[in-house]
């Protein structure tokens, strides 16, 4: 008897989901409020490390980027001033961004904020053929680099 009208049961349900297009779903049951608040944390939490680990690389990329700007413009400059004619009484040569129709007809464009400056010293010893160079470069008025070597009267 209990088996005929567990039968009729189901007959009738699937008899109405046919005619309303609903299926129930039996045994199934959805995520409690607990579980789903933890869900969304968890997410949180990951995503916020993600754009923490982002950011940081961004920066990273930033700084290298900026280093190797002005090592270039160092070495630019250095092997600029050392190409120059030498000059014994200067205390400066031009910079490697200065258009010159002898010396330096394609000259170096310098990128935003970046200014570069020359300082020549003779050297401490008897020779008077050797000068000591110093390349400054500088970024909004700060200092980022200062570059330094030898020039020799060849």
């Amino acid at each position: 008897m209990y088996c005929k009208r567990r039968w009729i049961a189901i007959r009738l349900c699937l008899r109405r989901c046919l005619e309303t297009g609903r299926f129930p779903l039996w045994n199934e049951r959805g995520f409690s409020l607990a579980e789903s608040l933890v869900a969304v944390a968890l997410l949180g939490t990951v995503m916020l490390s993600l754009v923490g680990a982002l950011s940081t690389g961004s920066l990273a990329v930033k700084a290298t980027r900026e280093t190797v700007v002005e090592q270039s413009l160092a070495q630019s400059q250095l092997a600029y001033t050392k190409s120059y004619p030498f000059d014994s009484g200067t205390a400066t040569y031009p910079t490697v961004d200065i258009y010159d129709a002898t010396n330096n007809p394609n000259p170096v464009t310098l990128p935003g904020g970046y200014s570069i400056s020359v300082a020549v010293t003779d050297t401490q010893d008897a020779d008077s053929n050797i000068q000591k160079i110093t390349a400054t470069i500088t970024l909004g008025g700060t200092t980022v680099m200062v570059a330094e070597d030898f020039k020799v009267n060849r």
